[in-house]
């Protein structure tokens, strides 16, 4: 059975420095939104001999995650790993698009997860640069159970 480690964001940065780490002993599969970018890093990580595979995913829809898990499992392999370093600056675009990415992307990848190996959730000092009144505490216990949870 081929051990494999899944990294979303992928072909960024972050996603790529573990991958090469990761590939040493560990089959990869890197997660992105774009073909081309995980085509051309694919491709780069093949060059420098790691067994690298991609797919296409959209952490913020739960079944693209669950086909990204399904993808990488497939034949004789199994899902050892998996490094969860997709995410958005707050420069990146509006505060729903920050949160459907970061938050909601991660709670769809830990779920699919749940169950596995190791999991690494990568994390950024941005969630610390919003003023304390407005972290919406009191609806952290709804984060599972409502999609919309108010914000009061």
């Amino acid at each position: 059975m081929t051990r494999t480690a899944v990294i979303t964001g992928g072909t960024g940065g972050m996603g790529l420095a573990t991958a090469r780490i990761l590939g040493k002993d560990h089959r990869v599969v890197l997660a992105d939104l774009d073909q081309g970018r995980l085509d051309t890093a694919v491709a780069t990580l093949v060059a420098e001999g790691i067994d690298a595979a991609g797919s296409v995913c959209d952490v913020t829809d739960r079944g693209s995650v669950d086909a990204l898990f399904s993808f990488a499992a497939e034949g004789d392999h199994h899902v050892r790993a998996v490094v969860h370093a997709a995410g958005v600056s707050p420069q990146m675009g509006s505060a729903e698009f920050v949160a459907r990415i970061n938050a909601i992307g991660t709670v769809h990848v830990s779920r699919a997860y749940l169950e596995g190996d190791v999991l690494v959730n990568v994390a950024s000092v941005a969630g610390h640069s919003i003023p304390k009144a407005l972290v919406p505490t009191r609806s952290f216990p709804l984060a599972e159970t409502d999609p919309a949870p108010s914000c009061a």
